[in-house]
């Protein structure tokens, strides 16, 4: 893949290598075309992404920093990379709402990633929207296991970002109270989705303790 997006710049400025700036942007769109399935099954060649591409997809977001725009002085590769930003978000939100199980999970666990490898700024911003992307699939679970494992692993994401902007600590506080009530529901669930609702209930306790007291016996 890098050497296809090396060969695409050939007609610009020469490049310092492999970790020029300014190739970010464009392996993240290739990234994109590449690796992860189209909202619509129907308009994809191959609506369901192997396990290699998905992997390939994961190493590059977070080995190349693909989603970080930062450290760029130049303002059009700033706009470039944040397009790209934009078209990668944009496609993993289109996935999460998804019917398709598959799509529906590579959807939520990128998005998860995305909460991780996300510049400040992009974080600071969105996290509310991110956030009731993700509530709405822990209010109303998906029968599928691993979908609902890998929703309750990227609001722990979410979290544990969060959890690092100390102006926002009153407002993590208020969303870690909405999550509760439904993570206590999904304590029935199979085994394994019990769990990661655990975990993620004891997130939320380490994180922000406050945000439990009301529902202190039942968390007991």
């Amino acid at each position: 893949m890098a050497s296809h997006i090396h060969a695409a710049a050939a007609g610009d400025l020469p490049l310092t290598g492999m970790h020029d700036l300014r190739l970010r942007p464009r392996l993240l769109r290739r990234v994109l075309a590449e690796c992860l399935p189209l909202p619509d099954p129907a308009a994809d060649l191959q609506p369901t992404r192997s396990p290699a591409d998905l992997a390939r997809a994961l190493s590059a977001v977070r080995e190349q920093g693909l989603l970080a725009v930062e450290g760029a002085a130049d303002p059009g590769l700033l706009e470039e990379w944040s397009a790209a930003v934009d078209a990668w978000v944009d496609r993993l939100v289109a996935l999460l709402a998804s019917d398709r199980e598959h799509s529906c999970w590579v959807g939520t666990s990128f998005l998860g990633l995305t909460f991780e490898e996300c510049s400040e700024d992009r974080f600071a911003n969105s996290y509310s929207f991110w956030f009731e992307k993700i509530m709405k699939k822990i209010k109303v679970p998906s029968s599928n296991k691993m979908v609902s494992i890998a929703t309750c692993t990227a609001m722990a994401s979410l979290f544990m970002r969060l959890a690092k902007f100390s102006n926002l600590k009153d407002e993590a506080t208020l969303l870690a109270q909405k999550v509760v009530q439904p993570l206590l529901r999904l304590l029935d669930k199979d085994g394994s989705v019990a769990e990661k609702a655990t975990d993620l209930l004891g997130l939320i306790m380490k994180l922000f303790p406050s945000s439990v007291y009301r529902h202190f016996n039942k968390v007991e």
